[in-house]
């Protein structure tokens, strides 16, 4: 009985394991891939847009005194690929890198 239980628990946590992977590289590619749309000229409402269509990814605007950003990742994958877009007074897309 108790091997069976281990077993059991063995399954769930590898199953549990798969599925996080799963969703850890979702996140990570949906940063990556929307990154490259945002080409300098691009206006902040479309950026907002695309972004909006991310099911796995958040986003936020930063204003401080010298600049305005957009800050594009992922809870899923702790934040930790990001995509910067910087815009302009216009808001327009000066560039837009990974981090």
């Amino acid at each position: 009985m108790k091997k069976r239980l281990f077993f059991l628990a063995g399954t769930l946590v590898v199953v549990a394991l798969v599925l996080a992977a799963f969703v850890w590289d979702a996140a990570q590619k949906e940063v990556v891939f929307l990154c490259p749309n945002f080409q300098p000229g691009v206006t902040e409402q479309s950026v907002i847009r695309q972004l909006e269509t991310a099911n796995l990814s958040r986003f936020k605007l930063v204003n401080d005194s010298i600049s305005r950003r957009i800050i594009f990742d992922s809870a899923y994958n702790f934040g930790l690929y990001k995509c910067i877009v910087e815009l302009n007074q216009e808001h327009q897309v000066i560039k837009a890198h990974l981090e």
